[in-house]
């Protein structure tokens, strides 16, 4: 059994974090998915920000089953973990966005009253 082998059927349990998905194999594309979407979800791009937060936090029954099927293939990934996980970790990525979009429109409305 190579290492590859032993991390996949490593399951990530509640004593973990989200950021443990990046450190399962790269080659786990249910991981990636799931790292791409937080990552889209935390982005300033709005429509990358909507498009994760429907998939991450589905409502529709099709984006219930996206998400299944994108877990389904995320070996070492416990289910109810997950959904405990970013439960929990909306709140704080909400609020770090918001600062940051805030953030940059402090930003942007400094140079524009900076005499040119």
């Amino acid at each position: 059994m190579n290492q590859d082998q032993k991390l996949c059927s490593t399951e990530i349990a509640s004593s973990s974090s989200l950021a443990s998905l990046s450190r399962l194999p790269r080659r786990n594309l249910g991981c990636a998915i799931l790292v791409a979407a937080i990552e889209d979800y935390m982005s300033m791009d709005e429509q990358a920000h909507t498009s994760a937060l429907r998939f991450l936090f589905p409502q529709e029954p099709a984006y219930r089953e996206h998400f299944d099927w994108v877990v389904s293939m995320a070996d070492g990934v416990n289910r109810k973990w997950l959904r405990e996980a970013l439960d929990q970790a909306r709140a704080r990525w909400d609020k770090e966005r918001l600062a940051s979009k805030l953030k940059a429109k402090l930003e942007a409305a400094a140079r524009r009253r900076l005499p040119a």
